[in-house]
């Protein structure tokens, strides 16, 4: 004698728990994915630069012996070189990556006394402005977004 029909089980054994499952690893792997995206982006110690103007002052002297590079990222998302002369123009964050460590091999970069200051234009996508700076931190230069407070 059964307490419970078998009626009222078999209800049970036409639920699809496939596809149950197959969502429930994809939401695991959204929820990972946005984890390690996020620690990238946000977790790589990266501090703006604030452009004082009409400020008369000399630099600190650990900052006289720093030097400075300006890249730029425009609205289209393509990669300036800013140099005293010229501009060059990069295809790809592997290409700023490739630069830093050909201009450190030249002898006219040195890891810790370089800050690569990175100039981004406002409608610029975000994913060249993530790439550049993921490039940056794996040549092992620091990197400074730099903005302005009253940019349009």
């Amino acid at each position: 004698m059964q307490f419970i029909p078998e009626e009222e089980f078999s209800c049970f054994e036409k639920v699809p728990w496939a596809p149950m499952v197959d969502f429930l690893f994809i939401i695991l792997t959204v929820f990972a994915t946005i984890t390690v995206t996020r620690t990238v982006l946000f977790d790589q110690e990266v501090r703006l630069v604030n452009i004082a103007t009409g400020r008369a002052d000399s630099p600190p002297a650990s900052e006289k012996t720093s030097s400075f590079i300006n890249l730029s990222i425009n609205a289209t998302g393509n990669y300036k070189w800013l140099c005293e002369s010229k501009e060059i123009l990069l295809d790809t964050a592997r290409a700023i990556h490739g630069k830093l460590l050909q201009e450190e091999g030249e002898g006219r970069l040195k890891r810790g006394h370089t800050k690569v200051l990175l100039h981004i234009d406002k409608k610029a996508p975000w994913q060249p402005i993530a790439e550049a700076i993921v490039a940056v931190r794996e040549a092992g230069f620091t990197i400074h977004p730099v903005y302005r407070e009253n940019a349009l």
